[in-house]
């Protein structure tokens, strides 16, 4: 049979969109490969081994805010302790999580558009805003929070757009996804809010088959159910522990004063209006050229009820940021992906349109090597992203030098990975294997690097600061000291952080206002020398 001349053409055309879908796809894949590869050279920052030094406490059969202390939510500690508290282990499981987020892009993309692709571009907008963060801002609570979001929201989506489900089936994929909504909440409450968007969703999609009734709810029940479970578990594991009223003292008592210090002189509108800003500005221009591009995409029933659903689950997240008040950089890594993911959506109507022809292809490709390259750049840093990967892969290729560039890569304002690493090495020359030690200072990442026992529970100097909690945990202190007896006392200058405890001390300055600890530093220890930003003090009773 003779194929007609237009049909030839019509199967030529789709041949070539065919292959223009193909190369695009690995494209965006080798783009977000290279970007996990730079992840996973990523260094401890200052919260980085907070975590790992609690986790490691887990390991041990120690529990956090009873034998480590620190005051964010009891998840992060379990992942830092499933990562055996390591920042390899931390980075590799973090390169899993975000790779499994590309597949959860990939699912809600082809309930609610039918193409896959329009996921792994959303994905690659991801990956590229959360790697940019840099060694300071990710490794999180919201770096892996925002994976258990997208794997909630995909759950979600799937059980409530499916028409071929039965009933038993709907109600497994909704405890799914409210677990994977408690483990946001575990890792951090601000995050778990985002469940009401898609209970909300849920509720209006039952509500649009019929009359609310037993079995029209029993969806949004599931869901609750799922969203409860996390937490209901952790609460019966550490008050099993004992450990339940230690961690109610951090959560309740402690961190409520701490977010209260971002909104003192702060104005609401202005807050509000630098949180918009800066989530739709800072960190990725695809994201608003995504969302622009949005115009031009085939407005289906199932494109507008994936809007809807992934909308109004942004929603819950912003107002999540604006609660904590502060507008750090890691806390948009909550928000970002589902974002990007709309963008990518966006971006994928772009290109359904522009692929028909060759320069249609290149214009989408430079669009996005443009927007890439106009916002090569990482907070806190004045190197840019690329400068700094270049650095990288110059450390991997020259061994001898690896050390210095990493000294200088994962440092930022005080906290100098140089200075760390050779107080760390001090500690591990001068005392023996077993020893406590004890920093009185903002890096505790030295218990890790060291690898010697804590000798408070107290592993970084902010509750000793906090004029809020400042005298009972003093006290505490000091009683633990007398029992613990470390082998070496460091001090840290420098650490001024008034955002977090509201004085303007270092914690050398600190321990001059702190009588009773300067005491006991002058009775029984001798300072050896200064380490860098660390004065240094040997035992010596």
């Amino acid at each position: 049979m003779t194929v007609p001349f237009s049909g030839r053409a019509t199967e030529a055309k789709q041949g070539v969109q065919v292959s223009a879908d193909a190369a695009l796809t690995v494209a965006a894949f080798c783009w977000i490969g290279w970007l996990l590869l730079q992840l996973l050279d990523f260094g401890f920052g200052r919260d980085q081994g907070i975590f790992a030094v609690v986790g490691r406490t887990i390991l041990e059969r120690g529990m956090p805010y009873r034998d480590a202390w620190d005051f964010k939510p009891p998840g992060i500690f379990f992942i830092y302790a499933l990562a055996g508290a390591s920042v390899a282990g931390i980075r590799i499981v973090e390169v899993a999580a975000w790779i499994s987020l590309v597949v959860a892009f990939g699912r809600l993309s082809r309930i609610y558009l039918g193409s896959a692709i329009a996921g792994t571009l959303g994905a690659m907008v991801a990956v590229t805003a959360h790697v940019q963060l840099e060694f300071w801002h990710t490794a999180q609570p919201e770096s892996f929070g925002a994976v258990a979001i997208a794997w909630a929201v995909a759950l979600a989506g799937g059980a409530s757009s499916a028409v071929d489900l039965s009933q038993a089936s709907r109600l497994r994929r909704m405890i799914a996804s409210g677990i994977c909504y408690g483990v946001a909440a575990v890792l951090k409450p601000t995050m778990g809010i985002a469940v009401l968007g898609s209970l909300a969703l849920v509720l209006i999609a039952e509500r649009r088959r019929g009359p609310l009734n037993f079995r029209s709810l029993a969806p949004a029940g599931a869901l609750a159910f799922g969203a409860l479970l996390p937490g209901l578990i952790c609460l019966a594991f550490f008050a099993a522990r004992g450990a339940l009223p230690h961690m109610l003292q951090a959560l309740v008592g402690f961190a409520p004063h701490y977010t209260a210090l971002a909104w003192q002189n702060a104005q609401p509108a202005e807050v509000a209006l630098t949180l918009v800003r800066q989530w739709l500005f800072e960190y990725s221009l695809l994201v608003p050229i995504g969302l622009v591009s949005l115009l031009a995409a085939r407005w289906t029933r199932e494109l507008r009820a994936g809007l809807l659903h992934l909308g109004v689950v942004i929603a819950c997240l912003l107002a999540g940021v604006l609660i904590q008040g502060k507008l750090f950089a890691y806390h948009f890594d909550a928000v970002l992906p589902l974002t990007a993911l709309v963008a990518g959506w966006g971006l994928w109507a772009l290109w359904e349109r522009s692929r028909r022809w060759t320069p249609g292809v290149a214009a989408f490709g430079a669009v996005l090597v443009t927007a890439t390259l106009l916002h090569d750049r990482s907070p806190d840093f004045s190197e840019s992203f690329s400068q700094r990967s270049a650095a990288r892969v110059e450390a991997w290729l020259t061994p001898a030098r690896a050390g210095a560039i990493r000294d200088r890569l994962y440092s930022v304002a005080d906290y100098r990975a140089g200075d760390n690493r050779r107080a760390a090495d001090w500690i591990r020359a001068q005392t023996s294997p077993d020893a406590a030690v004890f920093v009185y200072g903002f890096t505790p990442e030295l218990y890790i690097a060291s690898n010697r026992r804590l000798a408070s529970r107290y592993i970084y100097i902010v509750p000793q600061k906090a004029t809020w909690s400042r005298l009972e945990a003093r006290s505490r202190l000091l009683d633990e000291l007398q029992q613990s007896r470390p082998a070496a006392f460091l001090v840290e200058h420098e650490d001024v952080m008034p955002w977090v405890d509201g004085t303007l001390n270092d914690s050398a300055g600190d321990l001059e206002r702190f009588g009773e600890l300067k005491s006991v530093i002058g009775t029984d220890y001798q300072k050896e020398q200064r380490v860098g930003k660390f004065d240094v003090y040997r035992r010596t009773r």
